[in-house]
C-alpha cells in the first residue's frame, strides 16, 4: 500500500512540474499548448507514462515530433526541479479522452434534437 501511495505522490509531482515546464518552454511554442492530464509511475519508480492533450488537434503530429525530439531536455529540466535519486524515464502518450467526450456529447445533443423534432412532428399531425 505504501508503494502505491509513493507512486501516486511521485506521479502528481511529475504532473505538476511537467505542466510548469511545458507552460514556460520558450524554445518550442508548440509545447506551451500541451496539457498534462495524468501520469502512471512504474512500481520501481524508474519510468513514468505521461498522458497529455493538445489545444489544436491540427498540430498534434508536430507536437508529438517536438516532444520526442526534446524528451531528453524535458527529463533534464524535470530532474533539476525535483530532488530524486533517479529521474524516471518519460514516455509521452496522447490522450484523446477529451476529444472523444466532446464527440459523444455532440452525438447525444444531435440525437436529442432529432428526437424532439420527430416528437413535435408527431404532435403536429395529431
Amino acid at each position: 500500500m505504501a508503494e502505491n501511495r509513493r507512486q501516486r505522490r511521485l506521479g502528481e509531482l511529475i504532473q505538476r512540474e511537467l505542466a510548469t515546464i511545458f507552460l514556460h518552454y520558450s524554445e518550442e511554442p508548440l509545447l506551451t499548448k500541451v496539457t498534462i492530464l495524468g501520469t502512471e509511475v512504474a512500481p520501481d519508480l524508474s519510468a513514468a507514462k505521461i498522458f497529455f492533450s493538445v489545444f489544436d488537434l491540427t498540430k498534434l503530429d508536430a507536437t508529438l515530433a517536438v516532444i520526442h525530439k526534446k524528451v531528453g531536455h524535458i527529463r533534464h529540466s524535470l530532474a533539476q526541479k525535483v530532488n530524486l535519486r533517479i529521474t524516471p524515464h518519460l514516455t509521452f502518450i496522447y490522450d484523446d479522452t477529451a476529444t472523444k467526450g466532446q464527440q459523444l456529447s455532440e452525438l447525444i445533443d444531435a440525437a436529442i434534437a432529432s428526437d424532439e423534432k420527430a416528437h413535435q412532428k408527431t404532435n403536429d399531425e395529431i
